[in-house]
């Protein structure tokens, strides 16, 4: 019984003396909320100011905080025996704490009969400085916005894959599991420079699964290994940051050809030369057409030309220098992009001139 009135005495002196303002430590957050059931990780940033030494002059030096400590009005949960020193200059310090809150801790606080207890760390000096961090039980959807994993893989599922070089629409993706509801703020990175930011409100503490983003591609025009990641800026600084590889070989990708679908003339009907009109269809990612002739299907062609249209008209002097009257020809149109790679083509046609 006298070990729990001191408990709660010592814990009413230190709450008091916060509250007055005469720790010279402030840490932020100074509340925040914990789902039930599961551990929770949170960054604390604390900040030292009037830190004075035994004859009252401003320190300089190092303050230690040997343990942090979880507890309730009446009672000890646990501890965080991670040790934490701090550089003070002139009195002045700040310092960061990557904090997980175990499980156990949270049902021992609630076996106990409350949803509320404190974080607390003493450092180590003339004055003692003590920084509090009152904790919230709460259901997981409420609790504080915490990223708990992400993972990241490829199309294949894996962490590396291998493409040739222009590869087109390499993706990858990010599974991110976390609680509560909170702005993700983020960005995807490949070899260090950023491709992609993501500004995104995340609710209701599940998972989510973010795409790299489908403009600019992945960069794939530069053979060798590249890594890329997913780096969050809003989260716990102790938060690991997975890396994929994906490796670019000096071999160029041939992208699979679409057929273009010739729609005049018919495959070995008989044309007029003043309607030679030859019309195909088209397809995304077909910018320049190619089309050309020929005597047989086996030889060099006789005439070719290049349109950006879905049709073209034979001029009446090709005609006149080049195709005779009552012979069979062939033809076919190639497609291409803006990259000059071939992207589709026609099957070959026939056809003969009245």
């Amino acid at each position: 019984m006298r070990k729990k009135a001191t408990i709660t005495l010592l814990f009413c002196l230190i709450i008091f003396s916060y509250s007055l303002g005469l720790a010279a430590v402030n840490v932020t957050p100074s509340s925040i909320s914990v789902a039930q059931g599961q551990a929770g990780t949170i960054t604390l940033q604390y900040q030292f100011t009037n830190v004075l030494d035994l004859v009252g002059s401003p320190f300089t030096g190092v303050i230690t905080s040997t343990n942090g400590t979880f507890l309730t009005t009446d009672a000890v949960l646990g501890t965080n025996p991670v040790p934490m020193p701090v550089n003070i200059t002139g009195g002045r310090g700040m310092a960061s704490e990557v904090l997980v809150v175990p499980v156990g801790v949270i049902e021992r606080a609630l076996r106990s009969g409350t949803k509320n207890f404190w974080y607390r760390r003493i450092f180590a000096s003339a004055a003692g400085e003590t920084a509090i961090v009152q904790m919230n039980i709460t259901s997981e959807s409420a609790a504080s916005f915490n990223i708990k994993r992400i993972e990241l893989y490829f199309d294949n599922r894996r962490a590396e894959v291998t493409v040739p070089k222009y590869f087109p629409k390499l993706k990858a993706y990010a599974d991110i599991r976390y609680t509560g509801s909170g702005l993700l703020e983020g960005y995807w990175e490949v070899d260090g420079r950023i491709i992609s930011r993501v500004h995104q409100m995340l609710t209701f503490g599940a998972m989510i699964t973010l795409p790299t983003p489908d403009v600019p591609d992945l960069p794939t025009f530069a053979p060798g290994t590249h890594i890329l990641r997913f780096v969050t800026t809003n989260q716990a600084a102790g938060l690991p940051t997975p890396a994929l590889i994906y490796f670019v070989t000096t071999e160029e990708y041939m992208a699979k050809k679409m057929e273009l679908v010739v729609k005049a003339p018919q495959d070995g009907s008989a044309i007029e030369r003043s309607a030679a009109l030859f019309q195909w269809g088209s397809f995304k990612g077909a910018s320049l057409f190619l089309i050309q002739y020929y005597e047989d299907v086996e030889s060099k062609p006789v005439f070719s030309a290049y349109t950006k249209k879905t049709s073209y008209v034979l001029p009446k002097q090709v005609f006149t220098n080049i195709f005779s009257s009552g012979k069979k020809y062939y033809w076919k149109v190639t497609g291409y992009n803006e990259k000059d790679n071939i992207t589709g083509e026609s099957a070959v046609k026939s056809f003969m001139i009245k």
